[in-house]
């Protein structure tokens, strides 16, 4: 079993629920987020807590699934970056899951 998690821009939102829903992924959950993007070091430590002008409103995406799932779900987000010009890419991440109860 696998914990899968997408991160993306909230404009995206919609797409990756579509994207999730069509492949037949009956059950997964969203949150929204609230990142910080600092380009450059010295107003990150001005910045530390996080707060101003770079905040990026964004959605994570997460599910539980088996492994052989887990290659069509990074097929469709390798499929979706390379079909969206964007400088946003969204990122998938995949977790092991030794135990559950």
């Amino acid at each position: 079993m696998k914990l899968v998690i997408i991160l993306g821009v909230v404009n995206h939102q919609k797409s990756i629920r579509k994207m999730l829903m069509n492949m037949g992924l009956a059950i997964f959950s969203e949150i929204d987020v609230k990142g910080f993007k600092s380009t450059v070091l010295a107003k990150l430590e001005d910045n530390w807590f996080g707060h101003g002008e770079n905040e990026v409103n964004s959605t994570v995406n997460f599910s539980f699934v088996s492994d052989s799932e887990t290659d069509r779900i990074v097929q469709a987000v390798k499929d979706f970056n390379g079909n969206n010009n964007t400088s946003t890419p969204i990122k998938y991440f995949e977790l092991n899951v030794g135990r559950y109860v």
